[in-house]
């Protein structure tokens, strides 16, 4: 990996995981902890997020490149909040996701307009960041 690539995923501690994943830790082991269980590997992948247990069973997540904005772990919303932020009913919001939604190698993922979603385990997550494209960093007078 170059200096200018971002990286695949970042590592952190299921404190941190569960607050950008909008989600409480224990939650996440749980979700985590049924994988471990199905497949009995000391290294887990679900729906973009690896999770590693060392021999004193301490639980190291990696937040994969599909839940990352411009290499760095971002803020996602369960559906019900990103429908109250959104002002737009859950029903509305859900069926909308699942008309958009397809399949890919890390998970379900679908949009909403302009907003990504993600499903993590069987709950949608949306992130209401946007990445910063090169042309709206210009002074509004230049040609672009």
């Amino acid at each position: 990996m170059n200096a200018t690539e971002a990286p695949r995923e970042v590592e952190c501690c299921p404190r941190e995981a569960a607050v950008y994943l909008d989600t409480t830790p224990g939650a996440l082991r749980v979700f985590l902890g049924r994988e471990f269980r199905r497949t009995r590997a000391p290294t887990v992948r679900k729906d973009g997020i690896r999770a590693r247990r060392s021999r004193r069973r301490r639980l190291r997540v990696f937040i994969g490149d599909p839940w990352l904005m411009e290499g760095r772990p971002v803020a996602w919303v369960r559906l019900p909040a990103a429908a109250r932020r959104l002002g737009v009913d859950e029903a509305v919001l859900r069926e909308e996701l699942r008309e958009n939604q397809e399949q890919t190698p890390d998970g379900w993922v679908s949009t909403y307009g302009k907003l990504r979603a993600r499903k993590l385990g069987h709950c949608w997550l949306l992130c209401f960041e946007q990445k910063v494209s090169a042309t709206t960093s210009q002074p509004s007078g230049e040609a672009q």
